[in-house]
């Protein structure tokens, strides 16, 4: 599995960009993000499990299904905001450029913040609310990797949980 993650994430490199497009608008995203989709790939039968933590989390296809890998550069200017959201499939995150403070629906008033070179996994079950914010003054590169069933979204925007302090 760690071969795999590993190639997967050595893709990134030699991919040609397939264009640009905007990331999912949330009603709190204020300035706009633009991200760019580097490769969307689909794999048979494909079965992903990760533990990071106390995150646990799983992808599973059945039998002649497809599992989809797309990997996305996002660039957030200061301000932006990712609005409230969750996810079917299993995110990676990756850092590049500033700093990214994440926040979730168990401590919605304190997040925590993600530097260059840091990252982290967002849970893949589609119940954990939460919110990526640039709350620096500075750009915000972010490469993520979604590993999602075939013609599962990306994200899926969520009202603000109860606390919420945005």
């Amino acid at each position: 599995m760690g071969v795999l993650l590993l190639a997967l994430a050595t893709m990134i490199v030699a991919v040609v960009q397939a264009g640009l497009a905007s990331a999912t608008p949330a009603p709190q995203t204020t300035p706009a993000a633009v991200g760019t989709f580097l490769s969307r790939t689909l794999f048979d039968d494909l079965d992903v499990s990760v533990k990071w933590g106390t995150l646990k989390s799983v992808v599973m296809t059945g039998r002649h299904e497809q599992a989809e890998v797309v990997f996305q550069k996002s660039v957030a200017p200061p301000g932006w905001s990712g609005g409230w959201h969750t996810h079917r499939g299993v995110v990676f995150v990756t850092v590049a450029e500033g700093a990214l403070t994440y926040y979730d629906e168990h401590d919605p008033c304190r997040g925590k913040t993600f530097a260059k070179g840091e990252g982290f996994v967002e849970e893949a079950k589609g119940d954990d609310v939460h919110i990526a914010r640039n709350e620096g003054s500075t750009d915000l590169v972010l490469y993520l990797m979604y590993v999602v069933e075939k013609d599962n979204a990306l994200r899926t925007d969520q009202p603000a949980p109860p606390g919420a302090c945005f």
